[in-house]
């Protein structure tokens, strides 16, 4: 087990990866497609919105202790640099995030979202069965955005059956990510 929460990046080959269609599939049910799109540059000057024909792009999550997802970004990322910079911008912000409660797709089903100045920035990473649950899990995400240490380096995620791109010390690393 870690000994606290952190925020660890992903990265995607390209737009069209099966794993990044999924993130994509499960953050389009728990938010609403007209809130998630954000200028190709905040306030923060993060770049980040949806994935497109770009060679490698990532997402970040936040994982507990017990290495279970807490929740995960609302937006697909160009580059490491400006997903982890947008991090550091959430952190800075946390006071400001809203937490938005919705019903999942399934009866019983819950979840949520957080926004930043009327934008959704941050989902769920499940669903759950219950309302107290849900929130338990929303709170959980806003104590550990605070204390998350946050990685220097992202992973490559491979679809099954897909090779990944080794570094020469054959970690699993994004190189160009």
């Amino acid at each position: 087990m870690a000994d606290s929460p952190r925020v660890v990046f992903s990265s995607f080959r390209s737009g069209g990866d099966p794993m990044l269609d999924s993130w994509t599939r499960f953050r389009d049910a728990v938010a609403p497609a007209s809130t998630v799109e954000r200028p190709r540059a905040s306030r923060s000057g993060v770049a980040a919105g949806s994935a497109g024909a770009q060679d490698r792009s990532g997402v970040w999550r936040i994982l507990a202790t017990n290495n279970r997802e807490l929740c995960r970004s609302a937006h697909v990322y160009p580059t490491f640099a400006t997903a982890r910079a947008h991090v550091l911008h959430l952190r800075e912000q946390v006071e400001k995030l809203v937490v938005t409660p919705v019903v999942g797709p399934r009866p019983g089903s819950r979840g949520w979202y957080m926004t930043l100045d009327g934008v959704v920035v941050i989902t769920c990473g499940r669903w759950y069965g219950a309302a107290a649950s849900s929130g338990e899990a929303a709170t959980a995400s806003l104590e550990a955005l605070v204390g998350a240490v946050i990685m220097d380096e992202a992973r490559d995620v491979t679809a099954p059956g897909r090779r990944a791109t080794r570094d020469p010390a054959g970690d699993r690393r994004a190189l160009t990510w």
